[in-house]
């Protein structure tokens, strides 16, 4: 699947700094192979911040992959799946014909990462590739999918350093993420390699 090349990928996140820590060293890596990237935010992140700075934040990390970027205007902590939000993501969705997408998994303590997957799966219901990514409130995550991205890992952390609205220990960030992505590796004998892990959700062969 990694082996697509100057197609369209697009990756969906209820949050700024949702997609950094779930799947940008596996986007920074689908780049590296003449992809082309775009990023859906739904929400500006006001809940635990100023609107304007995250999404100045989310801006400069999606320059740093290179990547078109959206940013919509619904209510953190309240995103709903309903006509107006699946409107939405659909008309983007029409307009980028993307050839695999990144969205949430379902099962999450958080409502709008649990909505956002909903949202993404009535506006793709027609095709696409789906894969989901893990976040940091995501239950029972039953991967299926292991990408490497030790040769992007610390393009993600680079990613991660725009947000100090809500990082401001990168040091322990980047600490903590190393051990998880590491520990991930070991689990499939291999040492020293980093892995973002994933669950398919659709996959149109």
């Amino acid at each position: 699947m990694l082996e697509i090349k100057n197609k369209n990928i697009l990756a969906i996140g209820p949050h700024p700094d949702d997609l950094e820590l779930g799947c940008f060293g596996t986007l920074f890596k689908l780049k590296s192979l003449g992809n082309k990237i775009f990023i859906i935010i739904l929400t500006q992140g006001e809940n635990k911040g100023v609107s304007d700075i995250r999404i100045e934040e989310a801006k400069k990390s999606a320059n740093l992959l290179g990547a078109d970027i959206i940013i919509g205007a619904f209510k953190d902590g309240e995103l709903t799946h309903n006509l107006d939000t699946i409107s939405f993501v659909e008309q983007y969705i029409d307009k980028i014909k993307p050839d695999l997408v990144f969205i949430p998994e379902e099962e999450d303590s958080h409502q709008d990462h649990k909505n956002c997957y909903n949202i993404c799966l009535s506006a793709a219901r027609k095709k696409y590739n789906l894969i989901c990514y893990e976040c940091v409130t995501t239950l029972n995550f039953k991967p299926n999918l292991y990408i490497d991205i030790t040769n992007s890992f610390n393009n993600k952390i680079e990613a991660l350093s725009f947000h100090k609205s809500q990082i401001q220990n990168l040091e322990g960030v980047k600490f903590a993420l190393a051990g998880s992505y590491l520990a991930n590796g070991f689990k499939l004998d291999k040492p020293g390699k980093y892995f973002e892990l994933f669950n398919v959700r659709k996959l149109i062969i």
